[in-house]
């Protein structure tokens, strides 16, 4: 048989591992020169966890209730995310002046849409 190469089991085992040995996730040896990926991050999906935070908050919320319920701090790329939300109807915005006179916004799911 022309162009075919003949292992030895001395070539197979240092090709495969040893015996029936699982060498798979243990780290890079030279018995075992194999390493697994390390795992990719999955991107967050943003709009839909401040669509889920509010939804199951079961009433109104304010920024800072969104932020808290994310572990994300009260930011402009945060606001901006909720009001692209209200934008697109997905979901309710009243704009309440407090008793002290500062303008707070409270978000609630539209479930007319």
């Amino acid at each position: 048989m022309p162009n075919q190469r003949q292992f030895t089991m001395e070539d197979l085992q240092r090709l495969v591992g040893e015996g029936d040995q699982d060498n798979a996730g243990q780290p890079a040896t030279e018995a075992n020169p194999y390493q697994p990926p390390p795992p990719v991050p999955v991107p967050r999906n943003i709009r839909g966890d401040i669509y889920d935070a509010v939804y199951s908050s079961g009433g109104w919320v304010n920024r800072k209730q969104i932020a808290d319920a994310l572990q994300l701090k009260k930011s402009d790329w945060l606001i901006r995310h909720i009001d692209q939300l209200v934008d697109e109807g997905y979901l309710l915005c009243e704009k309440v002046e407090m008793t002290n006179g500062l303008k707070e916004r409270w978000y609630y799911i539209n479930r007319n849409r």
